[in-house]
């Protein structure tokens, strides 16, 4: 499907899926890729969104491909435009691969694969127009509706409108504040306004951005700002997210609440289960808002550090808990890893070291080891924490299979921490190396490996890491090693592995 932004290319996919979930006994699945910023990430997406892991040693679309075969099932693969290459490479090696899997994808232009029918979402008639008003307009005002008197105002404002449902929901949500005639008139304004504008630019996406430039201009000062700020988020928020980046907006974090609810109100955003999030044509204009008042800056770094503050501080016992929080910020750690590449790499240090257990527990292995070896690539020798992201690169090569560069990046991180005197890292990477010889069956090297780390452990006075090599040698010397299984994959589940087992770096289990 595709059109304009706010033809209601979502809405109508989603609409049709429903329609058919009968026909799909493998099910109906939504793919969200809006927050989707790098096209590497798209079958991550993919395969987070239908609950597969990862498996060593094979690419995702590899698996994916596989896994879907023989299934009859409808994917609704939704926001593709930003990352089209890769959208498309991806369904069509699908397609040909499973004769029973169906793909609905929205997005502004064909993505081009063999089998494609490509339908455009055209904006509203008259009549459907009228319609979407008045069912939105008495959301707000219960007593609305088109009648005689009113019908000629409603139907010129949603011609002005070009008959865009986002842009007639927007207009809608204004009139228990405004009489119809000063809608119009306002519009009328706008409009004038923006003929002198860009012309390459469709009439549509002028006469939309006008809607929401109109519905911003009426919010008030502290709407303004805490809008501008929440669309700094790449997907969905939370009530204290939004109170980090902007209570120091308003006299006290209660009136983010209030604030956050008048939003929600006035359809600028929209809540779900707790949670908020911005649609993405309007998460869009509010970062360019952001830009213009010259806060994108600030409110970035404000994020990022919100990010690292909650993959910093675990809790005992809320392991789980704290796994979960950051499965809902996912898209929010992709954008602050993004953005720690180009502004801070000692904060994106710090995240990768501090999402290890994360990245391991949740199945995830290429988008961290990418985002260590991106990071690698732009610190010098002198960098503080490179012995530890040399650890992190080896570590996540080895969770994937791919022991020969695991060894490699490991030998890297000892030799770096000795010269850096880490100690710490020094001791995690000659464990991680003892699990790369175990994998490898060089048991005797194993051994080594793990008798070195536990001797700095122990130097140093490292309790935990101490306890988790004595761990590690315990398993190497049991019965368990001959039976040959793959240690890259013994910490996903197959002997009952315990967090306790991960004493604060996710350390898969040898043997």
């Amino acid at each position: 499907m595709t059109g304009t932004a706010g033809t209601g290319k979502t809405r109508l996919a989603v609409q049709l899926a429903w329609e058919f979930v009968s026909q799909y006994p493998d099910g109906v699945w939504l793919v969200e890729l809006g927050a989707v910023a790098d096209h590497r990430l798209v079958a991550g997406q993919v395969a987070a969104t239908l609950g597969l892991p990862e498996q060593p040693g094979r690419s995702l679309a590899e698996m994916l491909r596989e896994q879907l075969a023989d299934r009859r099932m409808l994917l609704v693969i939704d926001s593709c435009e930003h990352v089209i290459g890769a959208v498309a490479q991806l369904i069509g090696d699908l397609l040909q691969h499973g004769d029973r899997l169906t793909v609905i994808a929205t997005s502004r232009e064909p993505l081009h694969v063999t089998g494609e029918v490509v339908r455009r979402v055209a904006p509203f008639g008259p009549e459907a127009s009228l319609r979407l008003f008045a069912a939105r307009a008495r959301l707000q005002d219960p007593a609305f509706k088109i009648s005689d008197e009113n019908v000629a105002l409603v139907a010129r404002i949603c011609e002005r409108l070009d008959g865009l449902p986002l842009a007639i929901e927007l207009a809608a949500a204004r009139v228990s504040l405004l009489p119809l005639e000063v809608i119009l008139s306002r519009l009328e304004a706008r409009f004038s306004l923006l003929t002198a504008g860009d012309r390459a630019e469709s009439g549509r996406l002028r006469t939309l951005r006008a809607a929401i430039d109109w519905s911003y201009d009426l919010l008030a000062e502290d709407e303004k700002a805490l809008f501008r700020r929440v669309c700094a988020f790449a997907a969905r928020f939370s009530l204290d997210g939004a109170e980090v980046l902007c209570s120091s907006q308003l006299d006290d974090a209660g009136g983010v609440l209030g604030v956050v609810g008048s939003l929600v109100d006035k359809s600028m955003v929209v809540a779900e289960d707790g949670r908020y999030r911005c649609l993405e044509t309007l998460r869009a204009y509010g970062r360019d808002r952001l830009r213009q008042h010259g806060e994108y800056e600030a409110i970035s770094v404000a994020l990022a550090r919100y990010i690292l503050g909650i993959a910093e501080h675990r809790e005992a016992g809320q392991l789980g808990s704290w796994l979960d929080r950051l499965e809902e910020l996912h898209e929010d750690i992709l954008a602050t890893m993004e953005w720690s590449l180009e502004h801070d790499l000692e904060l994106g240090a710090r995240l990768a070291s501090a999402l290890y257990v994360f990245w391991q527990l949740r199945g995830h292995a290429s988008e961290p080891r990418d985002f260590c070896d991106a990071l690698l690539r732009r610190v010098g020798e002198e960098f503080p924490r490179r012995a530890a992201l040399l650890h992190l690169s080896g570590g996540f090569a080895y969770l994937q299979g791919d022991l020969e560069m695991a060894r490699r990046r490991l030998g890297a991180s000892v030799n770096a921490a000795r010269l850096s005197n880490d100690r710490v890292t020094e001791a995690r990477a000659l464990e991680t190396t003892g699990l790369v010889d175990v994998a490898s069956g060089d048991v005797t090297a194993a051994e080594a490996a793990l008798e070195e780390a536990l001797s700095v452990a122990q130097e140093q006075g490292q309790h935990e890491s101490e306890a988790a090599v004595l761990h590690q040698l315990g398993l190497v010397a049991s019965p368990v090693r001959a039976q040959h299984r793959n240690p890259a994959i013994a910490g996903s589940g197959r002997r009952g592995l315990d967090a306790d087992d991960l004493p604060g770096r996710g350390q898969p289990a040898a043997g």
